[in-house]
């Protein structure tokens, strides 16, 4: 029969930390912004302020996008919360013709790279080209502006953060190290079987007493 004997509170501890990764022991990190979040903040700061380049851009309309709606909704969001009207071209009750038109399409890219453990870092890159236009055809604004944005995320994350209606907001996680893929599932195999073992013979300890 195995002797009993009573395991000492660091034991105790690291074991715990060992088989509990996710307690308590660990401070919940801030959500990072998701990966549709993230383009559409480097769109707004891109094209926020091209209708002041209009003679009076407190009005203008707007040619839909065929790609990445979430951008469009966040721009006129923007927009209105600067007191701007902003109509939709070819929607019901848009004064075609009777104001500036703003166009633009957008160009994103997304990847990921492994970091360490279990961390990844996702790079973001966003050219938008636009074209304003005023009344009598003349072109206001035509430029190309290119944003980045780089942080570091936690892999197990990512699922979260992508969105599976757009393809643009999607990666391919990078493999994992050589750390996480064999070393830790040995560790982590082998403090379970410490767990339970230190489990019963605490138990038998207890009983004994």
């Amino acid at each position: 029969m195995l002797r009993a004997f009573r395991a000492h509170p660091l034991l105790l501890g690291i074991l715990l930390g060992a088989l509990l990764p996710g307690s308590l022991m660990s401070q919940p990190a801030e959500q990072p912004p998701t990966n549709a979040e993230v383009f559409a903040t480097l769109a707004t700061e891109c094209l926020g302020d091209v209708p002041d380049r209009a003679p009076d851009g407190s009005a203008f309309v707007l040619v839909p996008s065929e790609t990445m709606p979430y951008v469009q909704s966040a721009l006129i969001a923007h927009w209105q919360a600067e007191d701007r009207t902003v109509y939709l071209s070819g929607a019901a009750g848009t004064p075609e013709g009777t104001l500036p038109s703003l166009l633009y399409t957008t160009s994103p890219l997304l990847s990921y790279k492994r970091k360490r453990r279990k961390h990844v870092e996702r790079r973001f890159e966003l050219t938008v080209h636009h074209t304003l236009t005023a009344l009598d055809g003349n072109i206001l604004s035509d430029a190309v502006c290119t944003n980045t944005y780089n942080d570091r995320v936690r892999r197990d994350a990512l699922p979260e953060l992508e969105a599976t209606s757009y393809s643009e907001t999607q990666a391919t996680p990078p493999p994992a190290g050589w750390l996480r893929r064999y070393a830790e599932p040995i560790v982590n195999t082998a403090a379970a079987g410490i767990g339970v073992c230190l489990f019963f013979t605490l138990r038998s300890d207890s009983d004994e007493s």
